[in-house]
């Protein structure tokens, strides 16, 4: 291994030495670099060839003089003084953002809230709860083990509960074949009839009144007893013996005849106008039916069935005309709101497409669709067939309420 070779190597400065007093006094022009010691004061100039001493600054050492510190203020505030609030630039503002004692009473009391003296400090409250850090855990193991108020479930023998702990101090274990009545209940039941009784004319009130003015048994009324009137009167029909009975049709004794009657009559009976009566024969026995006024008979048996045709466009219904339409399409139709309507009164209409189908029915504005069905109703469009729709008329409402839609026949 060489060994490096050493060097050494002097460094020396130039410098002058001399007292503060003694540079005054010289003033001289130190070279450049060259450093001018006061031995007195210990501070050091540094001379730079051409600026005499006393236009040099010190460049340290020694303490400094106070005439050579420029910038300085005129005055100093005392090491130990005072200073107002206002004085510190934002102070006020930070200390009303402080609280107040008042502000720190207010809160502790919000915290203690009229707690007990017993309970209104930390410690107390610790002391209150055992001194357990896991109250809450050990409060809801120890609820786990109870049961709940609502459908509770016990396992084994629940012992310890009396019937007046529960508010039924008046209730015994018994059968309810055994329990007795109350007396309330017994009174009650005392005051009641049997399930199975008897009652003579005299507990109803006003069947006897009722009883006195019907037919006694066995002399009913015969045919030959005048029915007078001074009014005329209408009938749905009029039944004779043997299914004998007038249907339609209207009879007037001061003309000695009839019109329009419409007979359904057993065989050997018949139906004639003898001397201003009507009479009803059979096998040459005849039964009278006095007639002394205008009377007319209505049809109550079969409805009424009328034809409105074969058309397109609007098809009226006359309400009072009939109780069955019929009607065939050959074009688009609408089934006008029937005129004439009564309350509670149903029509039926029979509605056939003619033989090339593909019409299109429509009802009018006061046809009502139950809710249940489909709106517009599920027509027939192949040809010759039949739809069946029945409709109830609504006064109140001003109505007609579909009862009934059959399609397809």
């Amino acid at each position: 291994m060489t060994t490096p070779a050493t060097f050494q190597t002097r460094v020396s400065f130039d410098h002058v030495r001399n007292t503060a007093a003694g540079f005054t006094t010289a003033n001289p022009v130190l070279g450049y670099g060259v450093i001018g010691l006061e031995t007195d004061s210990g501070k050091i100039k540094v001379g730079n060839g051409t600026t005499a001493w006393s236009s040099l600054p010190y460049s340290g050492g020694g303490p400094v003089e106070w005439s050579a510190i420029t910038g300085k203020p005129s005055t100093f505030t005392p090491a130990t003084h005072t200073h107002a609030i206002a004085d510190v630039t934002g102070l006020q503002t930070a200390l009303d953002a402080k609280a107040t004692p008042a502000d720190v009473t207010a809160a502790v009391s919000s915290v203690i809230d009229a707690a007990p003296a017993a309970l209104d400090t930390l410690n107390e409250l610790a002391a209150a709860l055992g001194d357990d850090a896991n109250f809450a855990s050990t409060v809801t193991t120890a609820l786990s083990a109870k049961a709940p108020l609502a459908s509770p479930t016990f396992t084994g023998t629940v012992s310890g509960v009396t019937k007046a702990m529960v508010g039924l101090g008046n209730v015994d274990n018994t059968s309810d074949a055994s329990k007795p009545i109350s007396t309330a209940t017994q009174t009650a039941l005392d005051a009641k009839a049997a399930a199975t009784h008897t009652h003579v004319i005299a507990d109803v009130t006003g069947l006897q009144t009722a009883l006195d003015g019907k037919q006694a048994a066995g002399s009913y009324a015969s045919y030959d007893q005048s029915l007078n009137t001074t009014d005329a009167v209408t009938f749905d029909s009029v039944s004779l013996p043997n299914a004998t009975q007038i249907t339609v049709g209207s009879f007037d004794n001061s003309t000695g005849g009839a019109s329009g009657l419409s007979l359904i009559c057993a065989v050997g009976y018949e139906l004639n106008w003898q001397g201003g009566r009507l009479k009803n024969v059979y096998n040459n026995a005849t039964q009278t039916i006095h007639v002394d006024s205008p009377i007319q008979f209505h049809a109550g048996v079969l409805p009424k069935i009328v034809a409105l045709g074969t058309g397109g466009g609007s098809m009226p219904t006359d309400a009072s005309l009939g109780e069955i339409f019929t009607a065939t399409a050959d074009a688009n139709t609408l089934i006008e709101n029937p005129t004439n309507p009564v309350d509670g009164k149903t029509i039926r209409w029979k509605l056939s497409q003619d033989a090339t189908g593909g019409r299109v029915w429509t009802l009018g504005t006061k046809f009502n669709i139950p809710s249940s069905a489909s709106s517009p109703l599920p027509w027939s469009t192949a040809a010759n067939k039949t739809d069946l729709l029945a409709a109830t008329y609504d006064a109140g409402r001003d109505k007609w309420d579909i009862i009934a839609f059959v399609p397809g026949y």
